[in-house]
């Protein structure tokens, strides 16, 4: 029987909010820009170390914030950090075994990192450390990652047993995948959606550089600072 590793607290509800059935429903959609009210950027109060350049920007339940580069080196800014509170520095090892990371989410127990093989990585987090040791979760490799060399990913866990992915393909195409670890049969990524950029969008040469998961939905965001829901 597979060894699925250490299990992790999410608040995330995909299933029971319906986004994993619509996603499923129709082969294929397009999204819509999100209209939001402009509201005024606040740079957050942090001291980064210096020279530090992160692809990807975390955020967890309780209010901690993870910065990662692709290469596994981060900052971590625990919950509550004053102004001008210094985020603390660590190093992922064991990650670039598998890949670099294209996509993560902040659990309560610690990171999971989607990497450039399409292997899950689970790398449990201690207050201060340093370095973290991620070590590779018994997922089959998440189809169709490797295969697009510049594409945008995102992970998340259900109820810690299941897992929904997004990769954002060049052309503004984004795939949704979904993975049950207690299924009957052995387990195995099911595709349950795909959604486009809108045309408009495409035409321009616009690429996706970020996508994330929400409680019913993606957000997705192109080059040119642009947000889809």
């Amino acid at each position: 029987e597979p060894k699925w590793g250490e299990k992790h607290e999410s608040d995330h509800d995909w299933l029971s909010s319906g986004g994993h059935r619509r996603l499923g429903e129709a082969d294929e959609a397009y999204i819509v820009p999100l209209v939001v009210t402009p509201r005024p950027v606040v740079p957050m109060p942090v001291q980064w170390p210096a020279a530090f350049e992160p692809d990807h920007v975390v955020c967890g339940a309780d209010g901690g914030v993870v910065a990662l580069t692709s290469s596994g080196i981060g900052a971590v800014v625990p919950m509550g950090a004053t102004a001008g509170a210094a985020a603390t520095t660590m190093e992922l090892e064991g990650l670039l075994e598998l890949g670099l990371a294209r996509g993560a989410s902040l659990t309560r127990s610690g990171l999971l990192v989607l990497t450039s093989s399409g292997r899950l990585a689970s790398c449990p987090l201690a207050e201060g450390a340093p370095r973290v040791a991620c070590s590779a979760l018994a997922t089959p490799p998440l189809p169709g990652l490797v295969a697009a060399a510049r594409a945008s990913a995102a992970v998340e866990l259900h109820e810690g047993r299941s897992f929904h992915a997004a990769i954002a393909f060049p052309g503004g195409r984004i795939e949704v995948f979904h993975f049950d670890t207690q299924e009957a049969a052995e387990p195995a990524w099911r595709k349950t959606g795909v959604v486009h950029l809108p045309e408009h969008v495409v035409e321009a040469q616009r690429e996706v550089v970020a996508v994330s998961t929400g409680k019913d939905h993606l957000l997705v965001t192109a080059d040119d600072g642009s947000t889809f829901r």
